[in-house]
């Protein structure tokens, strides 16, 4: 609900993404029986243990870092990325993104990670023709573009134009 239609659990966030714990706790209760029983550590327990660390929580408030598709920019700080930069695909997509680049699709930025083995499990979700896209985010950030680094592997940016793009490993 924090990153995709947060209106439909009748969640506002505020400027960064961020609404309060309280709001979450209602809104789930009142979505579906299932959460009567949740409460705040719950939602702190869940925080602390996703893989991906999706979600930040500070003081009483709580907000989806990254992965938006509504427009929650969580006010990153600009980062300067590693050299490369790593996207999976499928090989179905490939020929498209290399005409025309990669761009965020139905999310607010195009994601990214540091390596190689974490960007082939992520591609997987998409089936099993994995196509491993290695990005040039040393030229690309001293082209100005701008990167920001979500969580320990992840970095997002706008969008990358193909001149930008190579395949490394299908």
């Amino acid at each position: 609900m924090l990153r995709h239609e947060p209106e439909k659990y009748g969640i506002e966030l505020q400027p960064g993404g961020w609404c309060s714990i309280r709001d979450v706790l209602k809104a789930l209760k009142q979505s579906s029986s299932t959460f009567d029983s949740v409460e705040r550590q719950d939602i702190q327990d869940m925080v602390d243990t996703q893989s991906k660390r999706r979600h930040q929580i500070v003081g009483d408030n709580i907000r989806a870092v990254y992965g938006h598709s509504v427009d929650a920019h969580a006010n990153l700080p600009s980062s300067v990325p590693p050299d490369t930069l790593y996207h999976g695909t499928t090989s179905e997509a490939l020929q498209s993104i290399l005409a025309s680049g990669l761009n965020p699709m139905k999310r607010q930025f195009v994601h990214l990670y540091d390596n190689p083995e974490a960007t082939e499990l992520v591609a997987q979700r998409h089936g099993n023709n994995t196509v491993i896209l290695r990005i040039d985010a040393k030229g690309l950030s001293a082209a100005g573009q701008q990167f920001f680094h979500a969580e320990k592997n992840i970095w997002l940016t706008s969008r990358i134009e193909p001149q930008w793009l190579d395949v490394c490993l299908s």
